[in-house]
């Protein structure tokens, strides 16, 4: 971005005026002709070729007759195999019913039951029917589309003009998978700008509760798959040691591949599964016994559920696995980068296994290169950890979560969070031994097989999207080398030359006042930088003599990516994609990302976890106690975590005067202040400002137990 752009960016009243709904153009369900009545309604679920049971459709009873409205996509919703089945959540039940009854007009063809479903495809299955009562279809309006797609069941109920925050597929999503314990997570509004930018789904390995088949041999071939939410419940945005991987669909080319990664059928995972599970296990298994269980896309990954089912009487022995393949593994997609990076994944979980007792999962198998998988794409396979992820224990109710619901929970709830935040803290703390000479990506790979140290090596992360072209896609350009960094201020101050020069440049189009904005802002960039606490990192940052050290940090440390038991204690800590040493006020001690949102530059109330500042701050006090607690000195920067990584984001991905701004309202004297106007007073020579600012900066960075 150049100069005059980021002060047009930065001057007031320079963006454009954003249009917002008028309240009255919103149609009321209680007064629109056009809206759905509360009819009974009926759930259909399908015997999928895998063995378990899949929601096929939601139909009114008026609508039997009517070409594939109200059905939802099908999320792989797992029922038991049991005659009769009751299902209940909150107001909204699933009453008990038998086999065999019909969802929708059906006939009978070989003993099956042909099911009408949208346009004019048929699926020929079992069914299982349920009566639906509730209110989840009161904010739901018609207008004349339908949506289908070929091959799996994938329909989206005709009326979605007016709505509540989600759509009908949503909120029946939540419900019934929260009734049968999978994970559910309403996507928040930064997600829904770029649902690309989410991370993987590698988090679904909690989810304890998906589909067993039936010990009878099924067919499956198949390779039908389930475009699933993310698990992701951020919504954050990333400081700059995070790899960014973002969809370039807004530039017309993308570097996902997803049509050549749904391609591999489910046969060839099992084949695998079945190959590994002998060769490596030494258990003897068919391959019949070998389950492809749920097929769902992450943000960048495509994940595939397995169960491995052993009939040994008296006992029935499961074994739960996950293959994890990243949505560019193809040949045009990936890159010796990209290699690199996945082995340094493996390499790190492997070694934190060893050498911690951080619950990670255990890797069984994987391929780090095309021509050599037996799947024709890298992968990793790992066993399926227990429990399931903490979004639903951190809520009294994961599907009914907003501002409200989220601050008023029930005392059980409230002992739960503070188990949670106690248990990560005491996982986390383990890191505290392991140090690197540099910043950059964890390199285990020596230290498994040779017993040497960690170190760290350079990331290869994605081209910015808009920058990304046609051709970079087809070599390797459509990566790029980022670090390692051997001084703290390498890594912070990475770019700011060419964001934020000390002097701006000189145009005749732009006044003296804007240059001075400009100015001021840099040299609030510059007292940032000159604190202890960002220019070094050590132990101890008053010894003069000792050298910088860096530490890891986990790159998504979310309530997704960590899975808990009933009473919230840690049993998983997953994701470990991208893993970097860091500066340590920014290292393992940090606050999960979950409980540094209101340093994002977009924070509201209306994004995961839904937190007001107030209950933020207090599980903020809470997980930092927690981590003192644990002996660790790098302790002392927990608290203040949310605001260092701000300021590590700000150069690149985040917005430096927003930080500023959030940076001000922690300073008492400047709490009342014009930012804008004592940045361009700073800027054009103000001394006595400078220096009281310089002063007010230097005592806020300083790490303590709690914000004063």
């Amino acid at each position: 971005m150049g100069i005059l752009s980021k002060i047009t960016s930065l001057w007031p009243n320079s963006q454009p005026k954003v249009a917002t709904p008028n309240a009255s153009s919103v149609i009321s369900p209680a007064h629109s002709d056009n809206s759905y009545q509360l009819e009974p309604l009926t759930l259909s679920l399908e015997l999928e070729s895998s063995g378990g049971w899949e929601v096929d459709g939601i139909c009114r009873e008026s609508d039997l007759t009517e070409p594939g409205v109200d059905q939802i996509p099908n999320k792989g919703f797992a029922l038991p195999f049991d005659n009769h089945i009751t299902i209940a959540k909150d107001n909204h039940v699933l009453d008990k019913a038998d086999k065999g009854l019909a969802a929708c007009k059906s006939i009978a063809a070989d003993g099956k039951r042909t099911t009408p479903v949208a346009g004019s495809q048929s699926s020929v299955a079992s069914t299982l029917t349920f009566g639906l009562a509730g209110s989840i279809f009161d904010k739901i309006y018609h207008h004349n589309s339908n949506t289908t797609t070929n091959g799996s069941t994938t329909i989206t109920r005709s009326g979605m003009d007016g709505m509540g925050d989600a759509s009908t597929a949503v909120n029946l999503h939540d419900d019934i998978s929260e009734s049968f314990g999978v994970t559910s997570d309403p996507s928040s509004r930064s997600q829904q700008r770029d649902c690309a930018s989410l991370r993987n789904t590698q988090g679904y390995q909690g989810c304890d509760n998906l589909p067993l088949p039936s010990n009878e041999t099924q067919p499956q071939d198949g390779h039908t798959c389930t475009h699933a939410k993310n698990g992701a419940d951020s919504g954050t945005e990333d400081d700059r040691d995070t790899t960014v991987k973002t969809d370039a669909s807004e530039a017309g080319v993308s570097r996902f591949d997803w049509e050549k990664i749904h391609a591999i059928p489910d046969s060839t995972f099992r084949e695998l599964l079945h190959s590994v599970i002998e060769s490596y296990c030494s258990v003897d298994i068919a391959l019949e016994e070998c389950h492809v269980t749920q097929r769902m896309d992450g943000g960048f990954h495509h994940v595939v559920f397995m169960a491995a089912i052993k009939d040994e009487p008296p006992y029935r022995r499961i074994e739960r696995y996950v293959f994890r393949v990243p949505a560019i593994g193809t040949a045009a997609r990936w890159q010796p980068g990209d290699q690199h990076n996945l082995h340094c994944e493996v390499a790190l979980m492997q070694w934190l296994r060893n050498k911690t007792s951080i619950p990670v999962p255990e890797v069984v198998d994987f391929a780090l290169d095309i021509e050599t998988s037996f799947i024709g794409a890298p992968y990793i396979l790992m066993k399926r950890m227990p429990g399931k992820a903490a979004q639903n224990v951190w809520y009294d109710k994961p599907s009914d979560r907003n501002h409200v619901t989220t601050n008023c929970v029930s005392p059980e709830t409230e002992k739960k969070r503070r188990n949670i935040l106690r248990s990560i803290a005491q996982r986390m703390s383990q890191l505290r031994d392991v140090s690197f000479n540099e910043i950059g990506l964890v390199d285990c790979k020596d230290a498994l097989s040779l017993g040497a140290t960690p170190t760290t090596t350079v990331s290869y992360r994605w081209k910015p999207p808009y920058e990304l072209t046609a051709e970079d896609l087809e070599g390797p350009t459509q990566v790029y080398r980022y670090g390692p960094f051997k001084k703290n201020l390498d890594y912070w101050m990475l770019n700011l030359e060419e964001n934020w020069p000390a002097i701006p440049e000189y145009d005749p189009d732009v006044d003296q006042d804007a240059l001075n904005m400009v100015s001021g802002i840099r040299k609030i960039i510059d007292m940032l930088h000159d604190h202890p606490t960002i220019a070094v990192s050590k132990k101890d940052p008053a010894d003069a003599d000792e050298n910088e050290t860096f530490v890891i940090r986990h790159p998504d440390l979310d309530l997704q990516n960590i899975l808990v038991d009933d009473d919230g204690n840690v049993t998983g800590i997953i994701d470990w994609d991208n893993c970097l040493a860091v500066p340590r006020c920014i290292g393992y001690a940090s606050l999960p990302d979950f409980l540094r949102r209101d340093w994002n530059d977009d924070f509201s109330l209306a994004d995961s976890p839904h937190m007001p500042t107030w209950e933020i701050q207090k599980y903020a006090d809470i997980y930092a106690d927690a981590m003192a607690e644990t002996g660790c000195s790098d302790a002392t920067y927990t608290r203040k975590s949310g605001m260092y990584r701000a300021i590590a984001g700000a150069i690149d991905q985040g917005d430096i005067t927003d930080v500023i701004e959030k940076l001000f309202a922690h300073i008492p004297g400047l709490r009342m202040s014009n930012v804008e106007e004592l940045q361009r007073l700073i800027g054009g020579g103000w001394v006595e400002g400078e220096e009281y600012i310089r002063k007010a900066l230097g005592e806020l960075l300083e790490p303590s137990s709690r914000f004063v």
